[in-house]
């Protein structure tokens, strides 16, 4: 599963015991590549004149939730050792973020990815010894975790 966006420097931030800074970054959007293919397919019966505008953005993230499901999935399926994350700043109470509810809500129902299927997802690719889409992308090699 690819992502529109990603956790991984998250993951990557939480596995190497560095600090992830909710003054920065409190809330985001994730969608997987599959559900945007699903879209962009299904968004030609939505053609027509005068056009219509509508936002494609995915699942509202909380970085601090999103951290402890990190931790959670690492350590109980997984059984991978990480340290416990490490929050700093204050959350902010209000994020400026794309409002997607006429296109999942209204017409195409809800993405077909959950939340927690693409954090778990993103999760067992990073610790699992994944490469970013600049490094080497190990093609032909087995993906299954290393212990």
């Amino acid at each position: 599963m690819e992502l529109m966006g990603g956790v991984d420097a998250e993951i990557r931030a939480i596995r190497d015991g560095q600090p992830i800074d909710l003054g920065q970054k409190s809330y985001f959007k994730l969608l997987s590549h599959r559900d945007t293919a699903i879209a962009m397919i299904l968004a030609l019966q939505l053609a027509g004149n005068p056009v219509a505008v509508r936002n494609l953005s995915g699942h509202t993230v909380d970085v601090g939730d999103m951290a402890f499901e990190i931790e959670e999935y690492a350590k109980r399926p997984l059984q991978h050792q990480i340290p416990k994350s490490q929050l700093t700043g204050k959350k902010s109470g209000t994020a400026l973020l794309a409002d997607d509810s006429r296109l999942w809500r209204e017409i195409y129902t809800a993405p077909t990815d959950s939340l927690r299927d693409i954090v778990h997802a993103q999760t067992y690719w990073v610790l699992g010894g994944g490469y970013r889409r600049e490094g080497d992308q190990h093609i032909g090699q087995s993906m299954e975790m290393k212990k």
